[in-house]
């Protein structure tokens, strides 16, 4: 199943709307992050994925900038794929012990 990946504009410094699952069970919300509190993820995009009960899976400030260009999507109820102009692609899964984790694709 094709699962179309919102895209986001070049520069663009505004969350993307918020995506359901597959399933419908969880939601995927981003913003940029705001804090100076580290310098080297300034402005990078943070990815916040939810229950239907509004609990916290995940929250992570991810690598990607958030002022170059950049979409996510799910890819499976177990994956969520954020592509980045800056970056390239970056994996956030959900591990065997129910967490989840984000990495930069191997290149």
């Amino acid at each position: 199943m094709f699962i179309a990946v919102l895209v986001t504009g070049c520069n663009r410094t505004t969350a993307a709307p918020a995506q359901k699952s597959p399933d419908g069970t969880m939601t995927l919300a981003t913003s940029v992050n705001q804090s100076k509190a580290n310098p080297t993820r300034y402005l990078c995009v943070v990815v916040d994925i939810t229950d239907s009960a509004g609990k916290t899976l995940h929250h992570e400030v991810t690598p990607a900038s958030g002022t170059q260009r950049w979409s996510i999507g799910w890819v499976s109820n177990d994956e969520v794929l954020l592509k980045s102009s800056d970056v390239g692609s970056y994996h956030i899964r959900r591990q065997t012990d129910g967490t989840w984790k984000g990495e930069l694709a191997a290149t």
